[in-house]
């Protein structure tokens, strides 16, 4: 289930047929929903991969997850901008929007304060220099370095368990060719909260802070939403280009079958691989096992 679901009920009031191209509408004849009634999802596993910015401008996930956004710390520079705090309250608007309910629990702070921020999914929106904070950036999948846009590069054992991760990542040193010589930095990145392992960091920043209410104002469009996916996306004019630059992990419970499930369904190479690979295991012992059997009646027949 996504953020922007939709119930419809349809009713099909099927009357007596009273005939060929004979017409007839049903009469007293009332159709509803009982009040009493409810929808249960009290089994349903709560569970996703992370981080995954798709989820973020479809519903406001992580953050929406509480609708009055009590377990989100806002994090803005010391001295925003009217445009900085223009699209701070486009996104509340948003996750407003997506939940019924206003956001009355948000905590907004100007610098970083890892105490109150160690129970809490973070937001940090504003100019791109904010991601120059190696505590709270170090993990994220791009930083500023030197005045210039900087992928994060993966160590030679993260690359070679990434041919075993559920997603597919793109390579870090394309990715920076494509981002690294533009004049400055507008987008969105996420990765997981230096402060819990349970929490996430989604940051939506620009190199012109006059920028942002445009670029929060596209996040709900349905273009945006069919492009944008992965832990880092750049805007370039209306258009977003969506990277995977870090590996994913499970946020939620997911019993272990379905963890299997959808690691084959993100592979269906492998899928078909596992499906052989079975067929032969149990292919084999079973023909030497029908073989040995048939060998033994024919004997047994030889006796007789």
């Amino acid at each position: 289930m996504f953020g922007k679901n939709e119930l419809g009920f349809t009713y099909d009031l099927q009357v007596s047929d009273p005939g060929e191209c004979v017409g007839q509408l049903p009469k007293n004849v009332m159709s509803s929903i009982d009040p009493g009634s409810t929808l249960d999802f009290s089994g349903a596993h709560h569970a996703t991969r992370m981080p995954n910015l798709a989820l973020f401008t479809g519903g406001g996930f992580p953050f929406t997850r509480m609708p009055d956004l009590g377990e989100t710390a806002v994090l803005m520079g010391a001295n925003p901008s009217a445009g900085e705090i223009e699209a701070f309250l486009n996104l509340m608007g948003q996750f407003g929007d997506s939940t019924g309910a206003a956001a009355t629990r948000v905590v907004v702070m100007r610098t970083l304060q890892p105490s109150r921020m160690a129970d809490k999914d973070i937001l940090v929106v504003g100019s791109a220099d904010l991601a120059r904070n190696d505590q709270l950036f170090e993990d994220a999948p791009v930083g500023f370095r030197n005045e210039r846009v900087e992928v994060a590069r993966l160590a030679p054992l993260e690359r070679f368990f990434g041919w075993f991760a559920p997603e597919r990542r793109d390579n870090p040193e394309d990715i920076e060719t494509a981002v690294g010589p533009a004049n400055g930095f507008e987008g969105l990145t996420s990765f997981p909260s230096p402060y819990s392992k349970d929490r996430h960091v989604v940051a939506v920043l620009s190199s012109q802070p006059d920028a942002l209410p445009q670029l929060t104002s596209l996040l709900p469009t349905a273009d945006a939403k069919a492009q944008i996916r992965g832990d880092l996306v750049v805007r370039s004019g209306t258009e977003f280009k969506a990277y995977q630059v870090r590996s994913t992990h499970w946020r939620g419970e997911l019993p272990w079958w379905l963890g299997i499930g959808y690691w084959f369904a993100q592979r269906p190479f492998m899928l078909a691989l596992a499906a052989i690979l079975a067929a032969v295991l149990i292919g084999f012992p079973l023909y030497y096992s029908l073989k040995a059997h048939g060998r033994r009646r024919l004997a047994g027949s030889d006796h007789e």
